[in-house]
């Protein structure tokens, strides 16, 4: 159990290090984040607050490692809760192989456990899958923030997708 533990903490540190070096993240503008912690109200305790990926990786009932992985869009001066994206990576070893889903529905991703070039060709493969899917995760956000019509924040422009212009709030009330 400790030689298949470890392979998995080796595989989950990789993750996690591989995903911020393909988005070219600085700092910890990427993070892991246990799948079982709630993710404090207070956004000072979560910037103090840091996981290596080993203590963020859960063994589930499922037979999955489950971790977290959070991205910050935003400096930490301007960080609201808006400006997180947290997608969840799950993965265990199943003989040589391991095997990778984003999100507990997402499709599964047989990645070589002993063979360091096509692992790392299968990683950069599932690294834009998980950009693909934080993308869609920020869309979505968006086009929800713009598309809200009680409680709206004026945010002085307004978008025509029709035309795919920005143009000044008319001054006729919505």
């Amino acid at each position: 159990m400790d030689e298949y533990r470890d392979a998995c903490f080796a595989f989950g540190h990789k993750l996690a290090a591989g995903y911020k070096g393909y988005l070219g993240a600085v700092g910890d503008t990427v993070r892991v984040f246990p799948p079982s912690e709630e993710f404090p109200e207070d956004l000072e305790v979560f910037l103090a607050t840091h996981y290596a990926p080993s203590g963020a990786m859960e063994l589930q009932a499922d037979g999955f490692f489950h971790m977290n992985v959070v991205v910050i869009l935003t400096p930490e001066h301007q960080l609201a809760p808006q400006n997180i994206v947290t997608c969840r990576i799950l993965f265990k070893k199943v003989e040589d192989t391991f095997i990778v889903k984003i999100g507990q529905d997402g499709k599964e991703h047989r990645i070589a456990a002993n063979d360091a070039s096509a692992q790392d060709k299968a990683l950069e493969a599932l690294y834009g899958e998980l950009f693909e899917q934080t993308k869609e995760i920020i869309e979505l956000s968006f086009d929800n923030f713009i598309n809200q019509r009680e409680n709206r924040n004026p945010i002085g422009f307004s978008i025509q997708s029709q035309r795919g212009k920005i143009s000044p709030p008319s001054s006729e009330p919505s």
